[in-house]
């Protein structure tokens, strides 16, 4: 028993020195926006309007998004009944009930604002992915007449092309999200054009990337929903002279066999690209949708805010909203982006890095660190780096040197950024990048360094001594 005890436990030593570290993350990959929603209707006609109602969807908590609210605010310009906020299937609206009445020419503003916190949603194993679903997401396979038009022999045929000799629904989805970031060109359209038209033009914006998927999804048999909502750019935010950064966004959520409701954007634009089973902290969703109420020809697919009114008996006259569209207008209050910045290539077997850490929020961040997490059988990084506090709108550097331990294509190396956002918690940030790394051969093909000869010496040495314990025995 003793000398199965003794070759375990060298075992053990032996293999201790592959195992790769794990980063026991405490702190959530987030983001705190405040959103403000303006909706400002007005009289255009010549006489009183009265008992205005005005209605429009909430913003919500999304578990599957990873959107939590954490406060929300309506106010009201003058005087009113009372706010009725009631929950559809999948979304929530309010009603503003009886405004004061309102003289021709007149306006009335109703702002919401929102705290709202925003999680990254990390990658899933699809080997946990199964080959059927529910009888109970059936209806979000259906065709939506006009909309989704999964019916039509071109969208069918394609998407058994693409599906065909695979059950797992992971991989289905991620060969129909490969084909339309391939397929289709990204751009811009003054309305939505749907899904035929997409695939038949080859291009579209955020509206027709999420329509063609959604479309061919449904024919493969995968149940999909409609996601309607807000993408925050900070590359433009830094380059608008206004500061504006807000764009009204289109993606979707799939459904996965024993996993449930997964987010994926198919939209390649010129802001790079899209996300399958993963979304980072700048997606907001406003609204889901089964198709039933979405709409094409129109600047926007998505239900528009509602305003009714009564009038005098005889005394015709029009309430309607100034801006066709809401203004939207989202503000960072934490919000962090890493950048790696790699030196063109390792010289001497050391390879160095440096770490941007940008504060795109409105407040000051403080006990900012930075560590570098790599693949130990490739490389060896340095401890973390204390970047202390970074003021709003200002960037902070780190720098690290890598060992080389040996060549390798493609080796995933991670920026780690943790920090304190006061009130708000302590969070985390990430980026990671493909790491090449090409070493010359030292004489005899030993690849080995002097440091690492000594250790495997150490180890042998020991194995060596211990077997031969075991035999005197």
């Amino acid at each position: 028993m003793r000398k199965l005890l003794i070759l375990a436990l060298l075992i053990l030593l032996i293999t201790a020195i592959h195992l790769p570290t794990v980063d026991a993350s405490e702190s959530s990959e987030s983001a705190i926006y405040e959103v403000r929603k303006e909706y400002v209707i007005k009289n255009y006609g010549q006489n009183q309007a009265l008992e205005e109602n005005v209605s429009f969807y909430l913003l919500d908590n999304r578990e599957i998004i990873g959107q939590q609210i954490l406060s929300e605010n309506i106010e009201v310009e003058g005087s009113y009944k009372g706010i009725q906020i009631y929950a559809t299937e999948d979304n929530r609206r309010a009603r503003v009930v009886e405004l004061d009445s309102m003289d021709p020419g007149e306006t009335k503003t109703v702002e919401v604002t929102y705290i709202l916190k925003v999680d990254s949603v990390p990658q899933i194993d699809p080997e946990l992915v199964g080959n059927t679903h529910p009888s109970s997401v059936d209806k979000f396979t259906k065709a939506v007449e006009g909309i989704w038009n999964s019916n039509d022999s071109r969208i069918r045929d394609k998407a058994h092309e693409l599906t065909k000799n695979e059950n797992n629904y992971w991989y289905k989805a991620k060969r129909i999200f490969d084909f339309v970031q391939e397929h289709l060109k990204y751009k811009p359209q003054s309305v939505v054009q749907g899904d035929i038209w997409a695939y038949l033009n080859k291009e579209g914006d955020c509206s027709e990337y999420a329509f063609l998927f959604i479309s061919l999804a449904r024919a493969a048999e995968i149940p999909t929903k409609f996601v309607g909502g807000y993408l925050y750019s900070f590359a433009e935010a830094e380059a608008s002279p206004t500061g504006l950064a807000n764009y009204g966004h289109a993606f979707a959520l799939v459904y996965l066999p024993k996993v449930g409701w997964i987010p994926v954007d198919p939209t390649e634009s010129g802001q790079g690209g899209g996300y399958f089973a993963e979304l980072p902290v700048n997606h907001i969703v406003e609204l889901t949708s089964d198709g039933s109420n979405l709409r094409v020809g129109e600047t926007s697919e998505t239900p528009p805010a509602d305003v009714h009114w009564t009038q005098y008996s005889g005394q015709g006259t029009t309430v309607d909203f100034v801006d066709e569209e809401t203004k939207v207008d989202i503000t960072p209050l934490v919000a962090i982006e890493p950048t790696i910045y790699p030196s063109d290539k390792a010289e001497d077997s050391t390879w160095s890095f440096r770490v941007k850490v940008k504060n795109w929020g409105s407040q000051s961040i403080s006990n900012v660190k930075v560590k570098l997490q790599v693949d130990n059988a490739y490389f060896e990084a340095p401890g973390s780096e204390d970047l202390g506090t970074i003021n709003p709108g200002t960037p902070a550097y780190a720098s690290f040197d890598v060992h080389v331990k040996k060549s390798v294509e493609n080796s995933p190396i991670t920026a780690v950024v943790t920090y304190d956002a006061g009130k708000y918690d302590s969070f985390i940030a990430r980026e990671t990048i493909p790491a090449t790394a090409e070493l010359a051969q030292p004489p005899y093909g030993l690849p080995l360094s002097c440091p690492m000869i000594m250790i495997i010496a150490t180890i042998v040495a020991g194995i060596i001594v211990g077997a031969a314990v075991i035999l005197r025995r």
